[in-house]
């Protein structure tokens, strides 16, 4: 919930300062976008952009008062990173460095609060949040589109 409420607000604002690519391919699958978005990515992503990184760091770094920031680091900068698909995902780099930084820190935390937990697969948890928050995502922008196409005045 903090995620969608930090970052569906700075999106808007990015959109409406007019610096969203806009949007040139309207022929991308939608079954396939669900898929991957809500199902495919957050695993890949967890594991590439979270397991990975936080078990390198803890493994070299573990007991450092340090450890903790240059495993926040590891994972949220490739996270922005993967976040920005230029024109063709039509994301900016300034949206992808909020989604990265603003999801990327929710998501750390997701798995640092899930691995101190006895019993919780940290990796799955956060893989779970991920999804979520991507299902979340597509909904309201599902709504969106149906909204603006039966109201063209609520369009950006």
């Amino acid at each position: 919930m903090i995620n969608l409420g930090i970052s569906f607000p700075l999106h808007g604002l990015i959109i409406w300062a007019g610096w969203q690519p806009e949007d040139h391919d309207s022929h991308l699958n939608p079954v396939a976008l669900f898929l991957a978005g809500i199902l495919l990515a957050p695993v890949l992503e967890t594991f590439l952009n979270f397991w990975i990184p936080i078990w390198i760091v803890d493994k070299l770094f573990g007991g450092k008062a340090f450890a903790h920031g240059l495993a926040w680091i590891a994972c949220v900068a490739p996270f922005v990173w993967v976040h920005y698909g230029g024109d063709y995902f039509h994301r900016s780099f300034l949206t992808a460095l909020c989604t990265g930084v603003v999801g990327g820190t929710c998501f750390y935390l997701c798995y640092r609060r899930a691995e101190a937990s006895e019993g919780v697969s940290a990796f799955w948890t956060t893989a779970l949040c991920h999804g979520l928050f991507n299902g979340l995502v597509a909904l309201v922008a599902g709504l969106l589109v149906v909204l603006t196409r039966a109201f063209p005045a609520l369009s950006f």
